[in-house]
C-alpha cells in the first residue's frame, strides 16, 4: 500500500475524515441537548441530516461515476482503471469543510440560530 501513491493518499485522507467525523459525532449530544434543549430521545434524531446527506452523496456518485468511467475508459483504449472513479470524489470533498464550518459556526451561536441550520451543516458533511 505504501508503494501506491493513490492508495496511500486516499487512506490518509479517509483517516483524517474519519477522525473529524468521530469528533463531530461526539458534539451532537452537547450541542443539541444543552444549547437547543432537545430531550435525550430526540437527540438521536439529529443524525438524520448526516444520513440524508450520505444518501444524496451516494446517489450523485453513482450517477456520475459510471458515466465518467466509460468516458475515460474509451479515451484509454478500452482499459479501465480503478482511479477513473475518483474525479467525482474530488468534487464532493469540499462539502466536508463547508458543512463543518456551517455546523461549527451555528453551534457556537446556538442562542440566535435555529436548530435546523446545524443539521444542514451535517447534511453537507454527509454529502462530502
Amino acid at each position: 500500500m505504501l508503494f501506491s501513491p493513490i492508495c496511500a493518499l486516499m487512506s490518509l485522507y479517509m483517516a483524517v475524515v474519519y477522525g473529524i467525523l468521530y469528533l463531530l459525532f461526539t458534539t451532537f449530544t452537547f450541542v443539541f441537548r444543552e444549547a437547543y434543549g432537545f430531550s435525550e430521545s430526540t437527540v438521536g434524531l439529529t443524525y438524520i441530516g448526516l444520513g440524508i446527506g450520505n444518501f444524496m452523496g451516494l446517489a450523485a456518485l453513482g450517477y456520475s461515476s459510471d458515466r465518467i468511467l466509460k468516458k475515460l475508459t474509451e479515451k484509454n483504449g478500452g482499459k479501465a482503471k480503478p482511479e477513473y472513479r475518483l474525479p467525482p470524489l474530488i468534487l464532493g470533498a469540499p462539502f466536508i469543510p463547508a458543512g463543518l464550518f456551517v455546523y461549527g459556526w451555528t453551534a457556537q451561536n446556538a442562542s440566535s440560530v435555529h436548530w435546523a441550520v446545524p443539521l444542514f451543516g451535517t447534511l453537507l458533511v454527509g454529502i462530502g
